[in-house]
C-alpha cells in the first residue's frame, strides 16, 4: 500500500544534501502524543525519520516542472 500525501517527494537539506520523503506518520494519533513525522532517505541509501516540523524547516521541497 502507497500513502498518497502532498508532503511526499524530493527535498534539499540546506546542506545540500537531497532526501526522498516516502511517509508521512502519526497524522491520527497525535491526541495520545505522538508526534507528526517524515519518513525519508538520502541520496546513500540510509533512512531517517524526524518530526515533520523540524524537517520542514531544513528542508525544501523541489517542486516537479
Amino acid at each position: 500500500m502507497q500513502q498518497e500525501h502532498d508532503l511526499l517527494g524530493e527535498y534539499n537539506h540546506h546542506s545540500g544534501t537531497k532526501y526522498t520523503v516516502v511517509a508521512i506518520t502519526n497524522e491520527y494519533a497525535t491526541a495520545n502524543g505522538w508526534e507528526v513525522e517524515a519518513v525519508y532517505f538520502d541520496e546513500t541509501g540510509k533512512w531517517w525519520s524526524r518530526p515533520l516540523h523540524d524537517f520542514q524547516q531544513s528542508c525544501t521541497k523541489i517542486e516537479k516542472k
